[in-house]
């Protein structure tokens, strides 16, 4: 039990998004232009949307930059 809420807890704590630049590939139904900037999300990197507060699969908190 400990563990699961050590894991929530860690969630919480917003991360920055891991920044690409794509060389063309398609990411589920979505395919990149080449030299496109992708987010991913720092627990399951997943792709997320510039902006997004949660990522939508793990529900880790995002921190964005401001400014950007």
């Amino acid at each position: 039990m400990d563990s699961e809420i050590q894991i929530a807890l860690a969630k919480a704590i917003p991360q920055k998004p891991i920044s690409s630049v794509s060389s063309g590939e398609k990411v589920g139904n979505v395919k990149y232009d080449a030299g496109a900037v992708i987010y991913r999300c720092p627990r399951c990197h997943r792709v997320i949307t510039p902006g997004t507060k949660y990522c939508w699969d793990c529900g880790q908190a995002i921190l964005w930059e401001e400014g950007k």
